[in-house]
């Protein structure tokens, strides 16, 4: 993902490529960022530490595996004030209540996919869960490339949780991960959730409801990484003018669903001032402070004064969104 964001970000007439950060003793420390990704020199080098450039930076994109590296560049960034654009996956409900917390003064984009057709596929999947109910079994299949080092991906665990919502279930109690062995008959309320890893895979995944005499599937195959990269950039550059914003709600699956409501709209204080209520969830935090998170497929009702607090990636319009909101 590295390379692919640093050649969309060459490509942008308005961003800049800064610098790059590895882990100690990578092979490819001291050397520049161009040369490692196949480009011409840039003038910039590799390093293994953020804080030796943070202070030359609008904004710090990680995708990091293991997730640690993300965790290590939350704590820095959110001391220097440096807005975060997050894709990291595989992280545990603490380390993601420390990433929050590091990143608590600063805007950040967090999201397990970064592509607005993923997007679009968690919205039909809960639709479609509620509209065919408990006489369809919902189950979810992703394959990725042999070198994912998590499973399931962070964007079936959004597929789940939307067909729990669609369902009216709670996923911490009826997930099934896997099967093997002599499991015994599926149970009506279950959804299935199963990994693949597999070659060069971009990224696929299947929902699948399964009824008596019938089953209908929703798929998206990512072809190229450059689906995810070019959210990542759309995400740098709200990053980079969302500080002023007091309330926000966190992406879930994709970018493309995200509010802001400034604090001339909304009082400061808690999430129930703000009249914004969410459900439980494997994506959920939220905390007290400038920023808070949510995750975005929960919000029901949103108040608002000026269309101009409202921002929607690759939206049709804000207005719209907004109207979508307030319904």
């Amino acid at each position: 993902m590295g390379g692919r964001i640093g050649h969309l970000t060459m490509e942008a007439d308005d961003l800049e490529l800064s610098g790059g950060v590895e882990y100690v003793g990578s092979p490819v420390i001291g050397k520049d960022v161009g040369q490692v990704i196949g480009v011409q020199n840039l003038g910039v080098h590799v390093v293994d530490d953020l804080d030796t450039i943070v202070s030359n930076l609008d904004v710090v994109v990680a995708f990091t595996a293991p997730p640690d590296g993300t965790l290590e560049a939350a704590r820095i960034a959110g001391a220097a004030g440096v807005p975060m654009v997050i894709g990291s996956t595989g992280m545990s409900p603490g380390q993601i209540k420390a990433m929050t917390a590091s990143l608590k003064d600063v805007a950040c984009v967090f999201a397990p996919n970064f592509s607005v057709g993923v997007t679009v596929l968690v919205k039909l999947v809960e639709e479609a869960a509620r509209i065919l109910g408990d006489d369809y079994d919902g189950e979810i299949v992703e394959a990725h490339h042999r070198f994912k080092t998590d499973a399931p991906s962070g964007t079936a665990l959004a597929l789940a949780e939307a067909a729990a919502r669609g369902f009216a279930r709670n996923l911490q109690e009826v997930g099934v991960y896997g099967r093997h062995g002599n499991t015994g008959a599926r149970t009506r309320e279950e959804i299935g959730i199963h990994a693949v890893r597999a070659g060069d895979i971009v990224g696929e995944h299947t929902v699948m409801f399964g009824g008596i005499g019938e089953t209908v599937q929703l798929v998206h195959r990512a072809q190229s990484r450059d689906t995810f990269a070019a959210g990542v950039i759309r995400a740098v550059r709200f990053a980079v003018k969302a500080g002023h914003v007091r309330y926000a709600a966190r992406p879930g699956p994709g970018i493309a669903q995200e509010a802001q409501i400034c604090t001339s709209c909304v009082p400061s204080g808690s999430l129930d001032s703000a009249g914004l209520r969410s459900r439980s969830g494997p994506f959920f935090n939220t905390f007290d402070g400038p920023l808070v998170w949510i995750y975005c497929n929960s919000i029901e009702l949103v108040p608002y004064k000026c269309d101009g607090c409202f921002a929607w990636l690759g939206a049709p319009s804000v207005p719209d969104f907004a109207s979508r909101l307030t319904k």
